[in-house]
């Protein structure tokens, strides 16, 4: 019978999308499922950058929380204000009055307004800050514990001038919510894995840290200052190495954020992914495009199987042995990220999340964005 099944195309399709799939999963996420963290107590101090736009209910909310964090050293938290016509000004003024750790930069010549998105206000923010050690976060983020920077910091080493942090979405009702915390939930293993595997290709701005040294080093944003999006990614595409970036799972360093409320939003978060995406390097780009084409393939195949070659005890045992294998995987490594009611819906949620990536991404050819808030 096996005989016959490795005759018949459609067969060998599924194999090879089966053996593809447990490459990534056996071979390239494994290395993270037991990934085990090296603590540094040297503690630098820091600068923690938050460029911000019409965030004043944000900021509001989660500045005392960024501002209290416990750390045995020297911290700034430095607030720049792009062009903000809401409250933002008033409420960080009235917080001064309280931490005397939080510093303002507020950007209001409308010259600024021909760049868009968030590199030129970052740059001019990372330029101001006192330190060299940088911690990057969004308004509408708030630190998962008051160990955030402490945690963030241990995770540097001798050789390290990058660090990539894990910045989730909150857990809320409805399906378009548990697709966007998957789909966070998943590109963040593989980039972390990538970056373990010594091929760092991205990291995410609601938490990344690296040094002020290294951002003037690479000349900041200039390779890409024309795009709108790529003040995290396209930035780490220049300046990380396989020897000088470290990743942060630790749970005690998330932040967390409220994720996109409808479609439309969800499709313009990820269109700029798609635009970072498409200036990667070749191998990132096979990486990522691959593992989609995989994950859209293997049920596909599995159905077919069933339908026309009616071999249904080789198709649901395939499936069956993936799926097993895959929920233990990410489960081990869903220890650290704290996801949750996700992992036992992974064989489903990879396929749909594939396909609406891949209508968006169709999508996103014909549509264009003007600017970043």
């Amino acid at each position: 019978m096996m005989t016959i099944y490795l005759h018949n195309p459609l067969t060998i399709s599924l194999l090879i999308v089966f053996f593809l799939l447990l490459l990534y999963y056996l071979v390239i996420f494994i290395r993270l499922a037991f990934y085990k963290k090296t603590v540094n107590k040297k503690y630098p101090p820091v600068s923690i950058v938050i460029v911000a736009k019409e965030e004043g209910f944000n900021l509001k909310n989660h500045l005392p929380l960024i501002c209290e964090q416990r750390y045995p050293n020297q911290f700034e938290v430095l607030v720049v204000d792009d062009n903000s016509t809401d409250n933002s000004e008033d409420i960080i003024c009235e917080l001064k009055y309280k931490y005397s750790n939080l510093n303002y930069l507020r950007l209001d010549n409308k010259m600024f307004e021909i760049y868009k998105g968030k590199k030129f206000p970052l740059s001019i923010g990372i330029k101001n800050t006192k330190f060299d050690y940088l911690l990057l976060t969004d308004a509408d983020c708030k630190p998962a514990s008051d160990l955030w920077l402490m945690t963030m910091m241990e995770a540097y080493s001798d050789k390290t001038e990058i660090v990539l942090g894990y910045g989730k979405y909150e857990k809320t009702k409805g399906f378009l919510n548990t697709l966007i915390r998957w789909d966070t939930f998943f590109h963040s293993v593989m980039y972390f894995s990538a970056a373990i595997w010594g091929f760092p290709y991205m990291g995410v701005g609601r938490n990344l840290s690296y040094k002020k040294e290294l951002f003037f080093r690479v000349k900041g944003f200039t390779n890409h200052m024309n795009l709108m999006t790529g003040d995290d990614d396209l930035f780490i595409k220049d300046a990380a190495n396989k020897d000088n970036v470290s990743i942060c799972i630790d749970h005690k360093a998330h932040t967390i954020s409220k994720a996109p409320k409808s479609l439309n939003k969800y499709f313009i978060q990820k269109k700029r992914h798609f635009k970072s995406s498409s200036y990667y390097k070749i191998v990132p780009q096979i990486y990522l495009t691959l593992i989609h084409c995989l994950q859209i393939a293997f049920p596909v195949l599995i159905i077919l199987q069933i339908i026309i070659q009616k071999f249904y005890i080789f198709a649901i045992s395939i499936f069956i042995i993936k799926a097993i294998i895959q929920v233990l995987v990410l489960n081990k490594i869903n220890k650290n990220l704290k996801e949750k009611n996700l992992i036992w819906m992974a064989p489903i949620l990879d396929f749909l999340n594939s396909i609406f990536l891949f209508s968006f991404f169709i999508i996103s050819i014909f549509n264009k964005e003007t600017k970043w808030k």
